[in-house]
């Protein structure tokens, strides 16, 4: 499928989002001004908008409904619990490069934070995911003066603090310059991966590890067993509770 295309089915599914709810004729609106619009029709045609529906739902288990009424139909997402937030985080990165495309002339007055490195390592990490394959890692620690360590992971999730990646997973080859339990997952950044390359190794995914539940007791990346978790209480004055 052509990338102009996909951007076309991810630019009406947060079009329909954004709104929560919208016309068809709100919808033309929108893609007059559009920057995807490189034909500058002053309409999706109602063939290729219904075709579009279909793709949406085929791509991305995305449902557009429409609600009719007497003063027309308004089409909206329907409520899903699969992948919400993986979808909600895609679209709004997928609108936040649109709009910044469209506003070049603006570039100088947008002012936003540089992101590291390492996503082209993201796609490599999820197959290996999804067929329970070990990766062969190469990672530089940042106080390090010895060259990469090298070894292989089982991945078990990705996750992302602050702008930057991190994959969390069990470790083959033990790092002495590692300070986590030998029993414990390992996190790496993927900005300071010099490489990771698939493998046909297999591994079995522990059966009773849930991602959300291990991170749920800690805030950001560093976490296990050497740390324990303690309620913290802090006493402000009402106006800097808003902050």
């Amino acid at each position: 499928m052509a990338a102009t295309q996909y951007n076309k089915y991810i630019w009406l599914v947060d079009t329909i989002r954004a709104a929560g709810k919208i016309t068809k004729a709100e919808i033309d609106r929108r893609w007059l001004h559009s920057n995807l619009n490189e034909y500058h029709e002053s309409r999706i045609p109602d063939r290729t908008f219904y075709r579009c529906l279909n793709e949406v739902e085929l791509l991305f288990d995305i449902e557009i409904l429409c609600e009719r009424s007497p003063y027309g139909g308004q089409y909206y997402i329907a409520e899903s619990d699969s992948n919400s937030k993986t979808k909600q985080w895609l679209l709004s990165q997928f609108a936040m490069s649109q709009s910044l495309d469209a506003s070049r002339e603006l570039q100088d007055q947008i002012l936003y934070e540089p992101i590291p490195s390492g996503t082209e390592y993201l796609t490599t990490i999820v197959d290996a995911m999804r067929e329970k394959k070990m990766l062969q890692v190469a990672h530089l620690r940042f106080d390090s003066t010895e060259p990469p360590h090298e070894f292989l992971l089982a991945p078990l999730c990705l996750k992302v603090f602050k702008q930057r990646w991190y994959v969390l997973g069990f470790v083959e080859e033990i790092d002495e310059r590692h300070d986590t339990p030998k029993d414990e997952p390992r996190i790496y950044a993927l900005d300071r991966v010099q490489y990771i390359k698939p493998t046909d190794k297999k591994f079995k995914q522990p059966r009773k590890f849930d991602p959300k539940a291990y991170f749920s007791g800690y805030y950001g990346v560093f976490c296990g067993k050497q740390y324990t978790p303690e309620i913290i209480q802090a006493r402000v004055v009402p106006i800097a509770a808003k902050f």
